[in-house]
């Protein structure tokens, strides 16, 4: 069973040179939207060197909960990621709240866009909302039956400020 880790940027992992070269991830990405997941975009990140950058933070009751970025493969190492992102911590986002939005580009499964896409669709497609937070998207058992190649399992992650990390907001 093959285990892919995607990430949700929505700050500066949009940026293709900026998470290739501190994370050595995927130059890939696809447009999403993060909705019903509870969080927002916000100013809320205070660095311990002093500078404030983009983080999430808990939605507040009546506020829109939808947040634009890109998803990724993490690669090999998420580590590297972890330890780029110090001050925030990386959660598991429910395959539900994931919508992929279009793209200007034709995707083909030649191409990394392509399967990234196909990948990403796979994982998030056919969700019940109802559907426990924490699972991944993997075979069922009647999938995965002989004859059938199986789908890799699919972990969504994002970073949300530590609380230590939050600034006046």
């Amino acid at each position: 069973m093959t285990l892919v880790d995607l990430i949700f940027g929505f700050g500066s992992l949009i940026c293709r040179s900026s998470r290739m070269r501190d994370a050595g991830a995927s130059p890939c990405a696809m447009p999403v939207r993060l909705d019903g997941f509870g969080y927002v975009r916000s100013w809320c990140f205070r660095s311990s060197t002093g500078f404030t950058a983009l983080g999430l933070r808990l939605a507040e009751a009546g506020e829109a909960d939808k947040v634009n970025g890109v998803v990724f493969e993490a690669g090999q190492d998420l580590v590297s990621l972890d330890r780029r992102e110090v001050g925030y911590t990386r959660v598991k986002i429910p395959r539900h709240s994931v919508t992929v939005l279009p793209c200007d580009t034709t995707l083909t499964d030649d191409d990394d866009d392509g399967v990234l896409h196909r990948l990403l669709t796979e994982a998030t497609e056919g969700m019940d909302t109802a559907a426990n937070a924490s699972e991944v998207a993997g075979p069922s058992e009647e999938e995965s039956g002989a004859g059938r190649s199986a789908r890799p399992v699919v972990n969504l992650w994002t970073y949300v400020p530590m609380a230590e990390s939050l600034g006046d907001i």
